[in-house]
């Protein structure tokens, strides 16, 4: 299934006549308002730099747009990394699912309910947090997935960029500073008197390389190392809180049963008796068992009864 951002969507982002889907675009045209006020009178080279430099978050410039990926339609939890937070989401009960990242725009995050500082806690990722277990995986522009059958990470969608995706070029490609460096290389052994301007700009750029390529490979780090503690089951999986009780009770009954059975009859009903002292008990319940004659209960039958009301306070 081919993951799409409506045009609607599109069209609200900014109202921008053309827009690439790249990180590079939106460092130029994104929804970082501080940051384009403050870098608005330099180029567009001196932008990124300024940008990749300061380590400011891609969530903050990326649009604010997200959908549901019906392909991988659980929301897991969430990672919180440099470039942002990072949602994650598969088919839960599919265990070679794809796995799909996708970066939150700063935005969005209120509305999803996303706080940073729940995300930092391991209740929240992976954990028992109520809210967002039953939520759906949503996809902004910036994503990626993860193909088990293929067993490595492209970008969730083509971008029709025109550039062949590398692994190693999640986040960016250099294809332009390359070219940019080329060019300016030519400039400057065609003049006979070298403009000390055009190296300076040249090693910007370059500066900008590095940084892209710090960037690429710490991504893809992170996103690997996921996956690969997702392949030998060191992530610990949300259940849902209906399972969970489901699985706890079953385990309490079998236990219980094994347990009960090795009493003689004498000892279950003393055994019921205790249980029926105590306080914690609702007033509905100890009318109903103390009106029962215990002594014409035969063993299994106690063992029920009893087997009821500990279920009731599973803590006992």
């Amino acid at each position: 299934m081919e993951y799409k951002i409506s045009e609607r969507s599109r069209a609200k982002s900014r109202g921008l006549k053309k827009r690439e889907n790249s990180i590079d675009y939106y460092i130029l045209n994104g929804e970082n308002d501080a940051f384009a006020k403050r870098d608005r009178e330099f180029g567009d080279e001196s932008r990124k730099h300024a940008f990749l430099k300061k380590n400011l978050k891609i969530s903050s410039v990326i649009p604010r747009d997200t959908e549901k990926y019906h392909e991988t339609p659980d929301n897991l939890g969430y990672l919180s990394t440099r470039f942002g937070t990072i949602a994650v989401g598969n088919k839960k009960y599919q265990k070679n699912s794809p796995v799909v990242f996708s970066l939150v725009p700063e935005k969005a995050k209120p509305a999803q309910g996303i706080f940073d500082r729940e995300i930092n806690s391991p209740n929240y990722y992976y954990g028992t947090d109520k809210k967002i277990r039953k939520e759906k995986f949503k996809a902004s522009e910036i994503s990626f997935k993860y193909d088990p059958e293929r067993s490595e990470i492209q970008k969730l969608r083509d971008d029709k960029d025109g550039i062949v995706d590398d692994e190693k070029e999640l986040l960016y490609t250099q294809k332009k500073e390359n070219y940019m460096i080329e060019s300016l290389k030519k400039i400057q052994n065609s003049d006979i008197k070298r403009d000390p301007s055009v190296d300076e700009k040249i090693e910007k750029i370059r500066d900008i390389k590095r940084e892209k390529e710090e960037d690429n490979e710490d991504f893809l780090k992170k996103l690997d190392n996921f996956v690969a503690k997702l392949k030998k089951d060191k992530i610990k999986k949300r259940v849902e809180s209906d399972d969970a009780f489901m699985r706890r009770k079953r385990i309490l009954e079998l236990s219980l049963e094994s347990e009960l059975q090795t009493l003689s009859l004498a000892e279950l009903q003393k055994r019921l008796e205790e249980i029926l002292k105590k306080e914690e008990l609702l007033r509905g319940t100890l009318k109903k068992y103390k009106s029962i004659d215990l002594g014409s209960l035969d063993k299994q039958e106690i063992i029920s009864i009893i087997k009821e009301l500990l279920m009731l306070s599973p803590e006992d």
